[in-house]
């Protein structure tokens, strides 16, 4: 009778104690620690917009919000970052124009001084063949100078035309034992 029945009241009064502990613990516990689980695989793989619910068991409302904090904070260093990457590279870019620009000034320096001078020659042996009286003789070596500074101010801007001008590199099959 009463122990068999006693029994039995016993185990239902278990089972059902044990099935509202598991539903408890699931709800409040395992659920909220199941999401902060998938949210920190969601902002390890970059996602860091993944923002958990403050609510439940005190402990996990304050790991929620630690964990909500953590990935604002790293969002906003990352877009700090990205910011200054983006300003050093227009900061990169700007040095770069700067050098090529000075590289350009250096160069018309170097060409107005190659330039200059043999044009300062032709000048120079134009005015004397002007004012005349000159012998043949004068007047040839006058013009022969003009003709060679001449060709000199050729012979420089065709240089600088070939060295403007891209290089076209051919393929060509090397031995690798030799180059080894």
């Amino acid at each position: 009778g009463w122990p068999r029945l006693f029994w039995i009241l016993m185990t239902i009064n278990g089972v059902i104690m044990v099935l509202f502990v598991t539903g408890v613990l699931t709800r409040y516990v395992i659920r909220p620690v199941e999401a902060m689980q998938r949210a920190a695989a969601r902002a390890t793989e970059g996602d860091l917009s993944v923002r958990l619910t403050e609510e439940g068991a005190r402990e996990l409302a304050q790991l929620a919000e630690s964990f909500n904090k953590m990935t604002a904070s790293v969002q906003d260093q990352l877009g700090r970052v990205e910011r200054q990457r983006a300003e050093l590279a227009a900061s990169r870019q700007h040095l770069i124009r700067s050098e090529k620009l000075a590289s350009v000034g250096r160069l018309a320096a170097g060409v107005a001084h190659e330039v200059g001078n043999p044009l300062q020659s032709i000048v120079g042996f134009t005015e004397i063949l002007l004012k005349g009286g000159l012998s043949e003789d004068d007047q040839a070596d006058s013009l022969e100078r003009v003709r060679g500074e001449t060709q000199r101010i050729h012979l420089i801007i065709r240089e600088l035309l070939d060295f403007a001008r891209p290089v076209e590199e051919a393929m060509e099959s090397v031995d690798l034992r030799s180059v080894v």
